[in-house]
């Protein structure tokens, strides 16, 4: 059986019984009619199909296309996905449980069927809580600096809500409440890191794992190629030698001739002292040859990447939030590592034939986070603000990850005209130290030290909320991305959803974050419900 498939069934199992376990304890306790009152399992799902089709991703882009017959050559793709949960609420506990199935889930990632499962305790002033896990830092709407914990799932580009992308991680997090003030005081780890998700394959494939995976190939194809040649000259060299040495034995005792120089100058070519050593080398080199094609014939996205799940990538943070007046505070600190990998190239050389592999890593990090929000006529403002603690504070080392400062400020507000509501929000980040970057370098931007984003969101309803128009813009200031996601969702009922959406993509040139994905704009027909 799937080793990924035999966990992913025993976790369900597992919480499966915890989730009904509790539920039986915790009755157990007393019999009275508030706790049966204040005890519920619940059980909820939804569904949703997606059709999408990308005009511009055709070898005959609609814009050039001569006649509509064309239409047939245009890219279409479709995704439905369920997800389903059970919940448990008791008089001094919760549990919970989330499934989620699409395609790529349930091929490529089957442990991501078990979505999210955790269990929390609530002890006075404590709570404590455990399991598979997505938490949000920040004050941030959907847009975060100080976020650390949980990766993301970027098979689909940035197209899902923020939380919908977000890929838990088992956890444990304890949360104290101050007695008499507005002060909480919370503590997170992880026994392990989650790295970014990423397409393999498809249009959503990021040019530089495109890259890197050739990259890989090429030196691969080069090892097997130097190790067949090898194996080859040995094979043909040791052949030689054995028909040599039967002639240079057939040679009078004393008066070594012409066989006798001919065998011991076979020997020195081949590098070898005695035909046993020959020998030796030989089974060497066909270990060598069949190690090589193997190794080729295995590469994968995962194969590539350093193993996370392990202690040695262990999470830790502490975060402390309360109210002062208005303003709603919170500061907090995070230990662990970048959630994509840094390639180190200094050993690496396509035209060498012994050339090594790129070595990857996850760069450690930590992150010291401030955050605020408050309401000021108006406007709901937000800020957030963050610190990373690299191991170049130098700056001197290219395949490591530089010091950095980022930020996110931002508001949101009703303009009073239908219910049109107006979020803009703007975040960036710095990198520290280091005049210039080149190409190799991990934090190698083309616009320079610093990349910001202007992120603009209008939503409106009418009919009582059945019809609901919405609009995502965003900006790329220096390196001129521009990025349009316009919705448009009619509600027949509130359990039933169709939708017209999707997405534009402009680049300014080729040095846009986005211009991999230039022609990835999409018209999307979908349908969901929930339950």
């Amino acid at each position: 059986m799937n080793t990924k498939k035999s966990k992913t069934f025993a976790l369900l199992l597992a919480a499966s019984s915890l989730v009904f376990a509790q539920e039986d304890d915790f009755a157990a306790w007393g019999d009275t009619d508030s706790q049966e009152e204040q005890q519920s399992v619940t059980v909820s799902g939804s569904t949703k199909f997606q059709a999408r089709a990308y005009p511009e991703a055709s070898e005959t882009p609609l814009s050039e296309a001569d006649s509509i017959y064309d239409m047939n050559k245009i890219p279409v793709t479709v995704k439905a996905s369920a997800q389903a949960g059970i919940a448990y609420t008791g008089t001094s506990s919760d549990a919970e449980i989330k499934l989620a199935f699409d395609k790529d889930i349930l091929e490529n990632h089957p442990e991501s069927v078990l979505d999210e499962m955790n269990v929390r305790g609530y002890l006075g002033n404590l709570t404590v809580e455990a399991g598979k896990m997505k938490i949000v830092w920040g004050k941030g709407d959907k847009l975060h600096v100080i976020d650390n914990f949980n990766a993301d799932d970027y098979t689909d580009f940035i197209i899902p809500d923020y939380i919908d992308r977000r890929l838990a991680v088992p956890m444990m997090r304890a949360v104290y409440n101050i007695p008499g003030t507005n002060t909480s005081v919370e503590a997170v780890w992880t026994p392990w890191t989650e790295p970014d998700r990423f397409a393999s394959d498809g249009i959503w494939t990021p040019a530089a794992y495109k890259k890197l995976y050739k990259t890989v190939k090429e030196l691969q194809e080069k090892k097997v190629a130097a190790s067949f040649k090898k194996y080859t000259e040995l094979t043909s060299g040791v052949g030689a030698l054995s028909s040599l040495a039967a002639l240079a034995q057939a040679e009078p005792a004393g008066t070594p001739g012409p066989a006798t120089a001919a065998y011991k100058a076979a020997l020195k070519n081949l590098g070898c002292s005695s035909p046993d050593d020959a020998k030796r080398k030989l089974e060497q080199a066909g270990a060598e040859y069949t190690n090589a094609l193997l190794t080729a014939s295995t590469v994968t996205q995962e194969s590539l990447l350093p193993e996370t799940h392990t202690l040695r990538y262990s999470q830790f943070g502490a975060r402390v939030t309360g109210t002062v007046g208005t303003v709603d505070l919170g500061a907090s600190w995070y230990y662990g590592h970048f959630k994509q990998p840094s390639a180190n190239l200094q050993n690496t050389n396509l035209n060498s034939e012994m050339s090594e592999m790129p070595e990857l890593a996850y760069d450690q990090k930590q992150t010291f986070g401030l955050e605020a929000a408050t309401v000021l006529w108006k406007l709901n403002l937000r800020g957030e603000a963050a610190y990373t603690l690299t191991e170049d504070t130098e700056g001197d080392d290219p395949w490591v990850h530089n010091n950095s400062v980022s930020w996110l400020a931002g508001f949101d507000m009703d303009i009073g005209l239908n219910n049109i509501n107006i979020n803009v929000q703007e975040t960036g980040t710095l990198v520290l130290n280091g005049s210039t970057f080149e190409k190799y370098d991990v934090d190698y931007n083309p616009a320079g030290h610093t990349n910001n984003k202007l992120v603009v969101n209008i939503t409106d309803s009418w009919m009582n909320e059945k019809i609901c128009p919405e609009v995502t813009v965003m900006w790329g200031i220096e390196r001129g991305d521009l990025v349009v996601q316009p919705k448009l969702a009619w509600k027949p009922d509130p359990a039933l959803a169709l939708t017209l959406s999707g997405m534009y993509i402009k680049c300014r040139d080729e040095d846009s974050e986005f211009y991999e994905w230039r022609n990835n704009s999409f018209v999307c027909l979908g349908v969901s419900a929930i339950f």
